[in-house]
């Protein structure tokens, strides 16, 4: 039923995105509303925590989902009134990339799979580089699919465009960063200073308030300065915020440890919408979906590897701290200590990478060919 809901969220980001994307032209206009989709983005992120901790506390955990049942039906009721119906020319070549999809999802599955087993099993088990090798040869089989297929899954050719392909790096990185960076937080809270799920909310409502706050002015500066600036700026202060999260302590509180962290980390609005924009940036109206799905599935395949690797960090440096004879709370401690500092420098990472790769000034987009152009509406879906 996970996968169900992921194959939903698959059809409704990027179609929603290049629905903003085709509404406004390249420019201010669509800087300024992929700012208000960032500040919508960290409002429902932020009442998600909120919401999710009280439903724990007081009904139960499994009652989170009909939470999303509820969403999904005032979702279905309003769409149709405020979104118009846009339906492109059909082209003959589209068709579904059932190789690709194959090899691509195959690939991410074992890599993953393969790094959150790794500390059972070990890391040089042959089990694990089996795994990997494989996750290797089936990511490699689909850039080689995707490159003859007739109707690809991914068009290498987006890849020419440099923002784009800059800003999908980034949101890789922000994505293995900042997912991974939320799940080790969590876990501190929890299991070492022993917040109930509503404290958890309560406390990560530093981080969606004060993303909610920056949304604006990222957006400002964006069309001001540059894409690249503000993503390097944004990256820079939410890798920061992550590195002095290192510091917590086994016996620390809400304010002495995590409340600076906190703050600065919710900088990462000056990052998702530098990143959004970056990514949609050359990008013609028929690529309008694919574009929108890359940017997403970029931040979302980050921050499963980015997971994957951070709890697997935890768990081995705590498991060694135990046997050293260390205490549970601190033993834990430590394994958090080390997953945030992997989590911060996967973040510094993305700094460099948007300098170089992302232009200093954007491209106008390209013309629609011809024989593909769509007809003009309000907007597209993917």
């Amino acid at each position: 039923m996970r996968g169900v809901q992921g194959l939903g969220a698959a059809a409704v980001l990027p179609a929603a995105l290049s629905i903003v994307m085709n509404m406004f032209p390249e420019g201010p206009e669509r800087n300024k509303a992929l700012g208000i989709w960032g500040a919508v983005g960290a409002s429902g992120a932020t009442f998600g925590v909120l919401a999710g901790g009280a439903i724990t506390r007081y009904a139960g955990w499994p009652y989170i989902f009909y939470l999303n049942v509820v969403i999904g039906g005032a979702v279905l009721l309003v769409a149709p009134r405020v979104l118009p119906e846009s339906k492109g020319v059909q082209d003959a070549r589209r068709g579904y990339d059932v190789p690709g999809a194959v090899t691509v999802t195959g690939s991410l599955v074992l890599a993953v799979y393969a790094i959150s087993q790794a500390p059972t099993v070990g890391w040089t088990a042959a089990r694990t580089l089996v795994l990997l090798a494989i996750a290797a040869v089936l990511l490699a089989t689909f850039v080689i699919v995707e490159a003859r297929t007739e109707a690809p899954l991914l068009p290498l050719r987006l890849f020419r465009l440099k923002t784009l392909a800059g800003s999908n790096t980034v949101g890789f990185l922000l994505g293995a960063s900042f997912y991974g960076y939320i799940f080790i937080g969590t876990l501190y809270m929890q299991q070492v200073l022993r917040y109930s799920a509503m404290t958890t909310g309560l406390a990560w409502l530093t981080v969606g308030l004060t993303g909610v706050v920056m949304a604006g002015p990222a957006q400002i500066l964006v069309t001001k300065a540059s894409v690249r600036l503000v993503m390097a700026i944004g990256m820079t202060v939410t890798a920061s915020g992550i590195l002095w999260a290192t510091q917590v302590s086994a016996h620390g509180s809400f304010w002495a440890d995590l409340t600076g962290p906190f703050f600065l980390t919710g900088a990462v609005t000056w990052v998702f919408i530098p990143v959004s924009i970056g990514a949609l940036v050359g990008v013609t109206e028929r690529d309008a979906g694919v574009a929108s799905g890359l940017i997403d599935s970029s931040q979302q395949l980050g921050g499963a590897i980015g997971i994957a690797i951070a709890s697997t960090v935890a768990a081995t440096r705590s498991q060694g701290l135990l046997e050293h004879g260390h205490a549970a709370a601190d033993a834990l401690t430590g394994g958090f200590q080390q997953a945030f500092w992997v989590c911060g420098l996967i973040g510094l990472a993305a700094v460099p990478v948007a300098l170089v790769l992302i232009r200093r000034q954007a491209p106008a987009p390209r013309p629609t060919p011809p024989d593909t152009a769509r007809p003009t509406t309000p907007s597209a879906t993917a």
